[in-house]
């Protein structure tokens, strides 16, 4: 009796001696191994990355037909994209000539924006797809300069294109462009992953055409 119950007394106590690793300290190793492993890969490097629940894993799988590897984690909930658990999660996606990072929505919980703005490896890519959806927060625009600042090629997407008009898109194009002091010439899109409206015109500025 004895034998059989010390192997499981043994086995609970080593686990309970683990040490606790933070979800922060998981974000923060990740976010440093994509600029590591981003600096091995060639291809034109793409991050897409903005508001949680925006649509950016959903715009990567339509804007690749499906076709990227691995496909995006989808889903309805905050941090279906999860960097902060897993501290060997995939983090690169491939498709065709280009790679991409599809990001976790900034300013969760488990994405904080301090952990992500400061160690972000802005200068590794060579364009960004910056998603939104709704009303602009004080992150949003903090990632935004982050990107602006590397000199890289931009594209500001607002998704849920097909919930306008075209006298509202014409207005939310112009108060989000003053809102990120975004220049006349940076391209901005407005898409929708129902109907794929303006997916195409995303994935040409992702392919730098």
């Amino acid at each position: 009796m004895l034998k059989a119950i010390l192997p499981a007394a043994i086995a609970s106590l080593l686990e309970r001696r683990r040490p606790v690793v933070s979800p922060d300290s998981i974000l923060r190793f990740n976010i440093k191994r994509l600029g590591k492993e981003l600096a091995r890969v060639p291809g034109r490097k793409v991050a897409i990355f903005g508001q949680p629940g925006a649509g950016k894993s959903s715009l990567l799988k339509n804007m690749t037909d499906a076709q990227v590897r691995p496909l995006p984690c989808i889903g309805s909930q905050t941090d279906a994209t999860d960097w902060s658990t897993d501290p060997a999660c995939e983090l690169l996606s491939f498709h065709e000539r280009e790679v991409y990072v599809d990001a976790p929505g900034h300013d969760t919980l488990n994405h904080p924006v301090n952990a992500f703005a400061p160690n972000f490896p802005f200068a590794a890519f060579d364009a960004f797809v910056f998603v939104i959806s709704g009303k602009l927060h004080d992150a949003d625009c903090l990632m935004f300069q982050r990107a602006m600042e590397s000199r890289k090629s931009m594209c500001i997407a607002r998704s849920f294109a097909e919930s306008l008009t075209v006298e509202e898109a014409v207005a939310v194009e112009r108060d989000l462009r003053r809102k990120l002091a975004a220049p006349a010439k940076l391209k901005f899109v407005f898409f929708s992953n129902r109907t794929r409206e303006g997916v195409k015109h995303v994935q040409r500025f992702a392919k730098g055409e």
